[in-house]
This record gives structure tokens, C-alpha cells and sequence, in this order.
């Protein structure tokens, strides 16, 4: 059996408890856990590097970042904070009112956790405004003949999932244009695109 075989059992689970937390509208921590458990194991079963296509393929409402929330917000340290009797008053907060994922799991994080989180912040937009490094001829090369999987491998390896989260935001800042452009393009008939050249 496959790998992308052994994670469609999660599927119609999946998609249902997606449905319940777009019921929900925003409201249920409960359903949402739920829902990032069950990717959990999806994932777990899928293995790392074909589960961006296999969600996409499987569970087309969840975009991947929505899904990456879901699932941090299901971890068993976030879940033990909600447990813990020094956030109880968060955990009522958390359950009992309409709140995003994303200021759910601000809740959760510790002060210190918070302050690492704002450093980060600041180092970010340091770099965002500093002048982008120049790379090496030799540096350029070797990218060149790697692949994407090779390429994403290897960030993995090296850095820390703050730091992949963030370039993931870049990222899609940066590709978000292309993107348009290659979509605009798609609708120009091929002989007028010929003309326009």
C-alpha cells in the first residue's frame, strides 16, 4: 500500500470535521483541534514530502497554510497549555468566544514565547529592509541542480520552523504577481499573445 493509499482512510474525516469548523464560523477551539489531529495523523501517514499534493488532491477546501494552523493548534503542547489550571482563564477565553485560529494560538504561547515571537518580528523587518545578500556564482550553480525537493530538504535540515514559516510568507509575497501575470497571460488567445509579442 501505498503512502498516499495509507492517508485516504483520513479523508472523509477530514473533510467532515472541515465542514463542522466552517459551521462553527470560527467559534468551536474544540472542532478546530479536532480537525488538526486528524490532519496530524494524515500527514503522519502521508509522510512529509508528498503531503502539500496529497491535500491539495484530497482535501481541496484547506488551503495548506489554513491546514499548518489547524495542525500546530492540535499539538499536545498547545493542547496541555489549554489544560494547564495557570491558563485556565485562557482556555475559557479561547472556548467561549468567536476567535481566530491565529489569535487562538497567539493565546496559547507562553510570555517568553510571545517576546520570541516579536524579536523575530523585528529581526524579519530588519531584513526586509536591509539589502538582500548577493550570492556566489558557485552558491547559484549548485542551486541550479538541485531539485525542489532537494531544495525544501535542505531548508528543513537547516533552519527552524519560525524561520520556514516566514520565508513561506515571502515567498508567497514575492510569487503572488507571477502568478497573476502567468493567469492573465492564460486568458490572452494563443494568436493574439503571438501579436502582442
Amino acid at each position: 500500500m501505498s503512502k498516499e493509499e495509507k492517508g485516504l482512510s483520513f479523508v472523509p474525516q477530514i473533510n467532515d470535521a472541515y465542514e463542522a469548523v466552517v459551521k462553527a464560523e470560527g467559534s468551536s477551539l474544540e472542532s478546530k483541534i479536532k480537525l488538526g489531529e486528524l490532519l496530524n495523523l494524515a500527514k503522519k501517514a502521508v509522510g512529509h514530502g508528498p503531503w502539500t499534493a496529497w491535500l491539495e488532491k484530497h482535501c481541496p477546501k484547506i488551503s495548506h497554510r489554513s491546514a499548518n494552523v489547524y495542525m500546530k493548534l492540535a499539538d499536545p503542547d498547545n493542547k496541555r497549555k489549554l489544560t494547564e489550571k495557570s491558563n485556565s482563564q485562557r482556555a475559557a477565553i479561547l472556548t467561549g468566544s468567536e476567535m481566530s485560529i491565529r489569535t487562538a494560538l497567539n493565546e496559547l504561547r507562553t510570555p517568553e514565547e510571545k517576546q520570541k515571537a516579536k524579536e523575530r518580528a523585528a529581526r524579519m523587518q530588519a531584513a526586509k529592509s536591509a539589502k538582500p545578500p548577493s550570492v556566489s556564482p558557485v552558491i547559484k550553480e549548485k542551486l541550479q541542480d538541485l531539485d525542489v525537493d532537494d531544495v525544501f530538504n535542505l531548508l528543513v535540515k537547516t533552519f527552524d520552523q519560525d524561520f520556514l514559516d516566514t520565508l513561506e510568507e515571502r515567498l508567497s509575497e514575492h510569487l503572488a504577481p507571477i502568478e497573476a501575470e502567468k493567469k492573465d497571460d492564460l486568458s490572452i488567445p494563443p494568436s493574439l499573445r503571438r501579436e502582442l509579442q
